[in-house]
């Protein structure tokens, strides 16, 4: 269950205007799949969003219609702002055409009935009798194709087995193979199925390059290999590159044009494996000819299936022409909230037998478009990393970004203002040892005053537990033993005397950081 799934179509699509008017003001990872950012709505403060990916219900939102653990439109706003590939597949499915109602929904008109007369056997012997012999056949053969199955087993059950037999024309071949695809093809589970499976063996598809001279025979497979569900399997780009030399433009674009159907619809499925749909696009890739451009821009559309991405890369010749377009429209920067993309240079890099200039390409734009910390310090190690660093910096405005080279460049005054120009509490105590450094008594005035700010919005220990976790911080800064102590002292001096659960929730704090400082002392 996802945050979409979790919430009513008018919600998604509401929170799909507010993602794209760009009311997502502010988000950042504060957990293991759980997000906090601010959303403009519709007061003059934004609300503050927390979104939980891997359990919905849990998300919080500060606007009226999420009380009570319902999915806002702030919500599914920031999902789509975290998620680019769902805005894809959401406006996919706005496009889908309904059906016609009526078509549908409306029964056809009842045409008058006449009775049948008494005189029909007179009727039915006269009609016969003025028939010849090829259009009695002819009537016969109709008849009996309306129900094939009744005919074959009323009829044609023993001529089939003699048929077999003599195997004219690779009969035997087509029965067996249609055989073995319908079983395979009955029930697929997407996530789970296997793409290697055989559709032909190696001697199958020798034979199928002898016979398809023959019409009937090649009418015949192509009434099974005309199947586009059939290109989940690896096995039918054998299918596909056979049918490339043998098929006319139009036979091909048939093909396409149903594969490209087949997609669409599997698209919508809700398949976690993105196998399935990375073998169909392979093949639609095989058909089809592109040129660089149009190559770089079904990587950056179909990003998130590598397969797909990793055989482009690999079947085209002109690897170096494709990196130098790929090149081009990440530095257009078009697509900076489009995830996957930097590993495509890695890909490259592979392809070209190792470049440190595309490999070190590869560090900029992990920064840049995934805000990755690992490439930020591998930067920093290279001897031209003031150029990538001036680089970044004049080529994004994302606050992220800038946290991280602030961070691990030690940047302190940058760090310490790009943070507390956001006010975010959840920033301070990301950094706090970068910025403890230099702003030590800053810091600790910030996490007093957070405390008091808490204690005064209500009573009781969810709200105590609240407001200890900004001053417990305080005991991560120099002297910050003693000052939490001081605070505490006082507090037993206050109005607050009487709290007894504050008290307790106060002293748990400092006697768990107590007791973790001399752990790490004594091991």
């Amino acid at each position: 269950m996802s945050i979409l799934t979790s919430a009513s179509g008018r919600i998604v699509g509401r929170g799909y205007d507010y993602y794209q008017a760009d009311k997502v003001m502010s988000c950042l990872q504060i957990d293991d799949g759980v997000y906090k950012g601010l959303v403009e709505g519709s007061t003059n403060e934004p609300y503050e969003v927390v979104l939980n990916v891997a359990h919905p219900r849990k998300s919080t939102c500060t606007c009226p219609y999420a009380d009570g653990h319902k999915i806002c439109k702030h919500m599914t706003a920031m999902y789509f702002y975290l998620f680019p590939e769902e805005v894809e597949e959401y406006e996919d499915w706005l496009g889908i055409n309904s059906y016609d109602d009526d078509e549908y929904y409306y029964d056809k008109p009842v045409t008058n009935r006449i009775e049948i007369p008494f005189c029909f056997d007179t009727l039915l012997h006269n009609y016969l009798n003025h028939l010849s012999k090829e259009e009695m056949k002819e009537m016969l053969y109709n008849e009996l194709n309306k129900n094939k199955n009744a005919t074959f087993f009323a009829y044609l059950q023993d001529e089939y087995q003699k048929f077999i037999q003599k195997d004219p024309g690779g009969m035997g071949l087509i029965e067996e193979v249609n055989n073995r695809i319908k079983s395979s093809m009955e029930w697929v589970d997407y996530d789970y199925y296997d793409e290697t499976e055989e559709l032909l063996t190696d001697k199958e598809k020798a034979k199928v390059k002898r016979m398809y001279k023959n019409k009937e025979f090649a009418e015949l497979f192509d009434r099974i290999f005309f199947n586009p569900s059939l290109a989940i399997y690896t096995d039918y780009l054998w299918v596909v590159e056979f049918y490339k030399t043998r098929l006319n433009d139009h036979g091909k674009e048939e093909l396409i044009g149903r594969l490209n159907d087949f997609f669409k619809s599997i698209k919508h499925y809700s398949i976690r494996n993105p196998i399935p749909k990375s073998q169909v696009l392979i093949v639609i890739y095989t058909l089809s000819e592109f040129t660089i451009k149009q190559k770089v821009e079904l990587i950056i559309k179909n990003i998130k299936y590598w397969d797909y991405v990793v055989y482009v890369v690999e079947n085209t010749k002109e690897k170096y022409a494709l990196y130098e377009e790929f090149k081009k429209q990440m530095d257009s920067g078009k697509y900076k909230h489009k995830t996957g993309l930097p590993d495509v240079f890695l890909l490259l890099n592979l392809a070209l037998k190792y470049n440190d200039k595309i490999y070190m390409e590869y560090h900029y734009y992990n920064v840049l478009f995934e805000k990755n910390r690992e490439s930020m310090q591998r930067i920093i190690k290279d001897e031209r990393h003031e150029e990538y660093i001036n680089k970044i910096k004049a080529n994004t405005d994302d606050k992220q970004v800038l946290e991280l080279i602030y961070a691990e460049t030690k940047d302190i005054d940058n760090l310490y203002k790009l943070i507390m120009d956001q006010n975010n509490e959840y920033l301070i105590i990301r950094n706090i040892d970068i910025l403890k450094e230099k702003y030590n008594d800053e810091l600790r005035d910030y996490f007093i005053h957070k405390f008091n700010e808490k204690l005064e919005s209500g009573t009781g220990r969810k709200v105590y537990e609240n407001a200890v976790q900004s001053l417990k911080h305080i005991l991560e800064l120099e002297e910050g033993r003693q000052k939490y102590e001081d605070i505490v002292e006082n507090l037993r001096l206050s109005r607050h005397a009487k709290k007894k659960a504050l008290f307790e929730v106060l002293e748990r704090y400092l006697n768990k950081k107590y007791t973790e400082k001399r752990k790490a002392t004594l091991f």
